[in-house]
This record gives C-alpha cells, sequence and structure tokens, in this order.
C-alpha cells in the first residue's frame, strides 16, 4: 500500500462530507430546520422532521472513512487494520446508492440534487474501492519483491 493511502483516504472522507452538507444546504436543510426550531422543537426533532435529511446520508460514510485515515496516519499495524475498514466503508458507502438508483433516479423520480447526491455518492466511494485495491495490489507486490520472491504479473 502506498504512503499516500491515508491522505487519499482522508480526502475521500472530507469530499463525503461536503457531498453531504452541500446536498443538506442546497436542499433547504437549514431552513426546514429553523421552521421546526421556531415551533418549538428541539434541534433533533426539526432535524429529524426535516424533508432533505437525507442529503446528510453521504456524511456517515465520509465521517467514518475519514477516521480511518487519520487511524492509518498513526503507524504500520493500525495503517493496515484502518485501510481494510475504509475499503470496506467504501465498497459499503457504493453499494447503498444501489437502491435509490433503481427506485427513484433511473425511473426519473428523483431530484437534480437527489440524482447528484446519490451519484457522487456512488462515485466517491467506488473510485475510492478502486484506488485503495489497486494501491492494496502494488504494496503486496513491493512486499514480495523486497524478499526476494519472483512477481508474476
Amino acid at each position: 500500500m502506498t504512503q499516500n493511502m491515508p491522505r487519499t483516504t482522508i480526502v475521500a472522507g472530507v469530499l463525503l462530507i461536503l457531498l453531504g452538507l452541500l446536498g443538506f444546504v442546497f436542499g433547504g436543510g437549514f431552513g426546514d430546520v429553523q421552521e421546526g426550531l421556531d415551533h418549538g422543537q428541539s434541534f433533533t426533532k426539526a432535524l429529524a422532521d426535516s424533508p432533505t435529511r437525507s442529503a446528510l446520508i453521504p456524511l456517515v460514510p465520509g465521517v467514518a472513512i475519514g477516521v480511518c485515515g487519520v487511524i492509518a496516519l498513526l503507524g504500520p499495524k493500525p495503517r493496515m487494520i484502518a485501510m481494510h475498514l475504509a475499503v470496506l466503508l467504501g465498497l459499503l458507502g457504493a453499494l447503498a446508492t444501489m437502491p435509490p438508483i433503481f427506485a427513484r433516479v433511473l425511473p426519473g423520480k428523483a431530484s437534480a440534487l437527489a440524482i447528484v447526491s446519490v451519484v457522487g455518492m456512488l462515485v466517491l466511494c467506488g473510485g475510492y474501492v478502486i484506488i485503495a485495491v489497486q494501491s492494496f495490489i502494488a504494496a503486496r507486490k513491493a512486499r514480495k519483491e523486497a524478499e526476494g520472491f519472483e512477481v508474476v504479473r
């Protein structure tokens, strides 16, 4: 695994967080929450009642993947565990986009913002998984070559 993968992981996490926050902001989420607060609801209740709360979904894998990237910077042993967990989370994030794509995006029942959010999450998570797997393969080959074994290509 290349030494840049923890940083790449952090960047992927930050991009997912930004995707979720921007989707929430541009979807009118703050206005929905403010309206709930004006009616005496608690913040969590107002957020839960907001129709744009689903725009925050990319935040979940984004935070988890970003935390894995930070843990991976701590050393070789935590790096291996954190990077494998981050790839698993990225794969789950990409797979999680499939139901909305087939149920809402492809039939044309989704708003433009929802399409950007779902496709953005698929591209970010799927792209991250592809980059990480390529990095794992390169690291394994480098380790084998360093140990003196012939690498079959």
